[in-house]
């Protein structure tokens, strides 16, 4: 009796924790995606938003870094399942379009989001300039490309082409000039839901993953 009640607070107290972590980076996702870094300010304004003392935050959270990483975990996270949806219903409308039909399917897909994407470019700006987390910010970019890799395997293969001659770099170079594309987008003042009439969507991409990939059957 007393184990089975012992078992069932443990999970409550696990339940529980898991709520609170949820919560805090919700909140800090929320004060990140405007840029900045998770300074104690942002520390003191999350725990106000989540009804909790600081110093149970850093029982979840260590260090700045390891909230920071939670916060970019379920922003990979949501593009994933976004890509993922868009990718399942993808069909081509026909032979001769099946690139720019692709193109246009990831630009509504949302791969990369202007939040996501200000939290990103903030932490390599830090890790460059302070040279400080360089590691634990490639470790975070290689995962970010994992977490996208068969995604964008499973879109190139509805083309009847496959990445050659590595899939890992066709994707990072389709992540990386998307994202800066997109960037240049936003700081010309177009709104970000018309990035899929940007030239990168209309010409680059449709580009790139034909000239990425090779028809499936090849050797």
């Amino acid at each position: 009796m007393m184990a089975a009640m012992s078992g069932t607070r443990a999970r409550s107290m696990a339940l529980h924790r898991g709520e609170v972590e949820r919560r805090i980076v919700s909140a800090a996702r929320i004060s990140l995606s405007g840029g900045g870094a998770p300074d104690q300010r942002l520390i003191t304004d999350v725990c106000a938003a989540v009804g909790i003392h600081p110093h149970a935050l850093r029982q979840i959270f260590p260090t700045d870094d390891d909230l920071f990483e939670a916060v970019h975990a379920s922003l990979v996270e949501e593009c994933a399942a976004r890509l993922r949806a868009g990718v399942d219903e993808f069909v081509p409308d026909s032979d001769e379009t099946r690139y720019a039909d692709a193109a246009r399917a990831l630009a509504e897909a949302w791969p990369i989001e202007r939040g996501g994407m200000t939290m990103r470019a903030d932490r390599r700006a830090r890790a460059l300039a302070e040279r400080v987390d360089g590691a634990a910010f490639l470790a975070s970019e290689r995962r970010f490309v994992q977490a996208l890799l068969g995604i964008l395997d499973d879109l190139i293969a509805k083309l009847g082409r496959r990445f050659a001659p590595s899939d890992a770099l066709a994707v990072r170079i389709i992540l990386d000039t998307f994202e800066r594309s997109f960037e240049a987008w936003i700081l010309e003042g177009h709104p970000d839901s018309r990035f899929a009439e940007s030239p990168y969507i209309r010409r680059t991409l449709p580009t790139l993953l034909e000239q990425l990939s090779v028809p499936a059957a090849a050797a």
